[in-house]
């Protein structure tokens, strides 16, 4: 295991063959379900979650607020000239102007929330297969004709939600994949693979190691969205909508 590990933490690609997936259905794997509650709890409250709820709600609405501002420079410059001259004045038009662009950012929050909460209630219908050591995934590999997409977290990792979540999106939009996760620590792997390696995600098709995204964070960014992850999948010629990969020299529109 200490030869594969260095591959996933040093190389690039570890051509690991020992394939895919099976028995999340009927093999007494669990659908993951830890944070069900959690979900539940934020598209209630809007509580947080790491860039999924309240938290995503207020990073959208920043982006917002700071395109807004750029736009607001050469207005404010043009106001401040004319001040310096006397020419501003508190006027019934100005009055409706701020109230009007204050009605816009709460419209624009409020999208923003249904926005987040719509991909929320997306994210809990993403079925998961929580594996339990490294034996099952090694089943689970053997098992699986097309793509398996496995997740590699800690608990305790504050990036582990975030993960979970976008593969949660990953799982509802393409049902056809397998989708599992696994702690690394009971997937065998060293206390250097847990404290640097994660989250990492890896894709075989037809166990074959295909995609190996260690330190998922610094491929897509922790502000990243589920179509992020789609492109840096697709970049690494996986065919997501068809279940495979991409041979060479085709591309996705050769397939529709």
């Amino acid at each position: 295991m200490a030869s594969l590990e260095s591959k996933l933490l040093d190389g690039k690609n570890a051509g690991y063959c020992s394939s895919s997936e099976g028995e999340d259905d009927d093999g007494g794997f669990k659908q993951v379900n830890d944070d069900d509650e959690h979900q539940a709890r934020v598209m209630k409250k809007m509580g947080g979650g790491h860039q999924t709820g309240a938290k995503g709600v207020i990073g959208d609405f920043e982006e917002y607020q700071k395109m807004k501002a750029l736009k607001a420079v050469e207005a404010n410059k043009t106001n401040l000239g004319r001040a310096k001259k006397g020419m501003i004045s508190s006027s019934k038009e100005e009055r409706e102007k701020a109230e009007k662009e204050e009605e816009d950012d709460e419209e624009t929050l409020e999208m923003l929330r249904e926005r987040r909460m719509a991909e929320m209630r997306r994210a809990t219908q993403g079925r998961i297969v929580q594996l339990p050591g490294k034996m099952e995934l090694l089943s689970t590999m053997e098992d699986t004709n097309g793509l398996l997409v496995v997740l590699l977290y800690e608990e305790g990792n504050d990036r582990t939600t975030w993960a979970t979540h976008l593969t949660r999106l990953l799982a509802s939009s393409f049902p056809d994949i397998r989708v599992c996760r696994i702690e690394a620590s009971l997937a065998g792997m060293s206390h250097r693979f847990v404290s640097e390696g994660v989250p990492a995600l890896q894709v075989y098709h037809r166990g074959e190691l295909v995609a190996n995204l260690v330190q998922l964070h610094s491929h897509i960014g922790e502000d990243a969205t589920i179509a992020h992850l789609m492109n840096l999948l697709r970049k690494n010629n996986i065919n997501l909508s068809k279940n495979r990969m991409l041979y060479v020299g085709e591309s996705e529109s050769d397939d529709e």
